[in-house]
């Protein structure tokens, strides 16, 4: 064409501010004795990000329970430092529930009464075992019957310190016979003549309802 020759220009390539990227949320750790250093995801611009090629990361706060920082910091292609933090809790301790049952004088159902109770739970804290149904095997009189406890549950203050080990327990307890009054209507009967029983002389009080002897 009409011209001849070259011309040149320069520019730079500056490197990619990190403080803009994205850590994603780390769950809660929990306490092991160690300092606790979770992984990082760290995203910039829709580009997943590269440890120990774009950014090395770097912890704070983490070897006790409460609120740890991890620190994102820009290497290679990225410059700049990024921050996020993380909850350490505390082992949540195991918590077995053992139950008694009480004895209870017959009334025609499986229905118990219980007390939950448990060994691990420290002096102080406050947690409620509550369960939904007790039951024992048969409704029928006798002694040393098992009891069966579902439902079980816990909840308080302090509850979420603890892991629930069992949701069912048994015991035993006795059914007693309930107290039966038979009662005797007086009749009259002529001399010399046979009284015949209709079975409406008698009664009784005390039965369960629906049930009768």
């Amino acid at each position: 064409g009409n011209y001849s020759g070259q011309v040149q220009a320069t520019f730079a390539i500056v490197r990619a501010i990190i403080s803009g990227a994205t850590i994603a949320p780390i769950p809660d750790q929990t306490w092991t004795g160690s300092p606790i250093e979770p992984s990082v995801t760290v995203t910039l611009g829709g580009v997943t990000l590269v440890r120990g090629t774009d950014y090395t990361v770097a912890y704070s706060g983490n070897t006790a329970v409460g609120t740890a920082t991890v620190t994102v910091t820009g290497i290679g292609n990225y410059s700049g430092q990024v921050q996020t933090t993380f909850a350490i809790v505390r082992a949540r301790v195991p918590l077995t529930v053992t139950a008694t049952a009480a004895d209870k004088v017959y009334d025609g159902t499986r229905t118990a009464t219980v007390t939950l109770a448990s060994a691990d739970i420290a002096a102080g804290d406050q947690v409620t075992l509550s369960y939904g149904q007790a039951l024992f095997d048969t409704k029928h009189v006798g002694t040393a019957k098992t009891v069966t406890v579902s439902g079980i549950t816990i909840s308080g203050p302090d509850a979420g310190k603890y892991e629930l080990q069992n949701t069912t327990a048994t015991a035993t307890a006795a059914v007693r016979p309930a107290p039966l009054t038979i009662t005797v209507e007086d009749q009259t009967k002529l001399y010399k003549k046979t009284f015949v029983f209709t079975g409406s002389e008698f009664g009784a009080v005390g039965l369960v309802t629906g049930e009768s002897v």
